[in-house]
């Protein structure tokens, strides 16, 4: 006599329970980590629909064929036992930090993992530490082989230096975890139309960096929608840029160096949840589409050159081509960053910019490659500042300054707010289209300029505030000091 469905609910769920180790995410989410003595551990969160196949195999081995009910009621319970088992798991999206050394999710139905450790990597297959969360939109890397090369320069329209860039961005991306105090430099690619910028995005850079069926994405209507990409893959990839708003520059700078979004959770209207937030960026556009400081400075931009009609390939062909060799150009860019990582402590620094540690990944490759000792930093700083100084050019009031420091002979200059709105006034001729845009009264005035201070800072032009008796503005062109 067969059980009662109920009997075999609770029979399936105790199976389940004791299967694997229940407990919460560093999200709060339910999950079920199963250890296995012949693979590495497998991750299911709970609520996710892929946990559904989980209960209709222990099902099936029980010849139960569970209705929809079934399936949720025993759901419920194993939610129940992990909110209880107070115990928590740190889950980690395609790259972890274990014991010093990097983990790499393959992706692969095995559960490979593949290691950087002491300038070398290796493939393991079972007893990893670290636990990795997959999601739907998750991909199989290439399986690595023996010997493996740096083709991939070959797929890559740019300049050598740029490519260069490029591979120190891939290994850095693909060997640094998020939320581990690292902050993920935005790579930005621009060039005319035709000039392969999808393609460089869908076939290079996914598949060697993250491969996911997100592939290139159109850019996200809300925060939200970014957000919940970046648990869902590694490296986020948005096409077609045109502009980009002060709000989502802000955005994106969190998305570089990592911060929180604070939301209402589902169905309240009180409850405060934070999801952190964290994910490299790859941008590309036809238009120059960075035109906040801030950002700028947090960006590798680099340019692909035009494609001669006779040089283009037939998409399907290019990519072919490809995928036959991407398993010597994954086990190239893992073996490069692995010996990266352990010249990481003893190179040296020539050109410090903000994302400093991405600065040794360029001074390893300088290294490795017998490459002239800081040119390829000398390069990416030189690409920062140019960022910059075209961002800061598109505030009129900063290029207004910039322009009269370059013309003051001494290099300084000393006034109130009130003197130095009417100098601005006065050097700006009325059919100039900044003149409207010049702030009317001299606090708007100080407001705005405390607010560039650092961009202008950056390209050589220091203002200093000073109040004593009256508030005065002082504004040097260091280039003259």
């Amino acid at each position: 006599m067969s059980m009662p469905p109920k009997e075999r609910r609770e029979e399936v769920s105790k199976i389940i329970i004791e299967k694997g180790d229940l407990g919460l995410d560093q999200y709060g989410n339910p999950v079920n980590v199963i250890f296995s003595s012949d693979r590495n551990p497998i991750v299911f969160r709970i609520s996710d629909s892929q946990y559904k196949k989980v209960i209709i195999d222990v099902c099936k081995s029980l010849n139960f064929i569970p209705s929809r009910k079934d399936v949720e009621e025993i759901k419920d319970v194993i939610r129940d036992h992990a909110e209880a088992s107070g115990k928590a798991f740190v889950l980690n999206n395609r790259v972890a930090e274990v014991d010093g050394a990097i983990e790499i999710d393959s992706g692969q139905p095995d559960g490979a993992i593949y290691r950087l450790r002491g300038g070398n990597f290796s493939t393991i297959r079972s007893g990893a530490k670290s636990l990795f969360y997959k999601s739907k939109a998750s991909l199989p890397f290439a399986v690595p082989i023996d010997d493996g090369d740096l083709s991939v320069f070959d797929y890559l329209n740019m300049d050598e230096d740029q490519k260069w860039l490029l591979l120190a961005w891939i290994c850095y991306t693909i060997s640094t975890p998020k939320f581990n105090n690292c902050a993920f430099p935005i790579l930005v690619l621009v060039a005319e139309q035709g000039a392969a910028k999808t393609t460089t995005c869908k076939t290079v850079i996914r598949n060697l960096v993250d491969p996911s069926k997100f592939g290139v994405q159109g850019f996200p209507k809300n925060r939200q929608d970014m957000v919940l990409g970046s648990k869902n893959c590694h490296v986020l990839i948005y096409d077609n840029l045109r502009s980009i708003s002060p709000a989502w520059a802000d955005t994106m700078c969190i998305a570089s160096t990592g911060g929180c979004d604070p939301t209402r959770k589902l169905y309240t209207d009180e409850e405060i949840i934070s999801h952190e937030f964290q994910a490299p960026l790859v941008l590309n556009g036809i238009h120059d589409f960075i035109s906040e400081p801030d950002l700028a400075q947090r960006c590798l931009k680099l340019q692909l050159n035009p494609i001669p009609e006779s040089d283009r390939l037939d998409e399907k062909q290019l990519n072919a081509a490809f995928m036959a060799d991407l398993p010597a150009m994954f086990t190239g860019v893992l073996q490069l960053s692995a010996l990266i990582l352990e010249r990481l402590d003893s190179v040296e620094i020539m050109h410090p910019e903000r994302m400093i540690r991405f600065v040794k990944y360029i001074a390893a490759i300088e290294d490795i490659y017998d490459i002239r000792e800081g040119h390829l930093q000398s390069l990416y700083s030189k690409l920062v500042n140019d960022a910059q100084q075209e961002a800061v050019m598109e505030n009129p009031l900063a290029s207004i300054l910039y322009e009269i420091m370059q013309d003051e002979s001494k290099g300084t200059w000393t006034g109130t707010p009130t003197e130095l709105l009417s100098k601005l006034k006065s050097e700006v001729s009325s059919y100039d289209n900044r003149a409207r845009l010049i702030p009317h009264n001299p606090i708007s005035l100080s407001k705005q300029l405390s607010a560039i201070s650092a961009p202008l800072r950056s390209q050589g032009i220091e203002v200093v505030f000073k109040k004593s008796k009256q508030r005065t503005i002082t504004i040097n062109n260091l280039e003259k000091f």
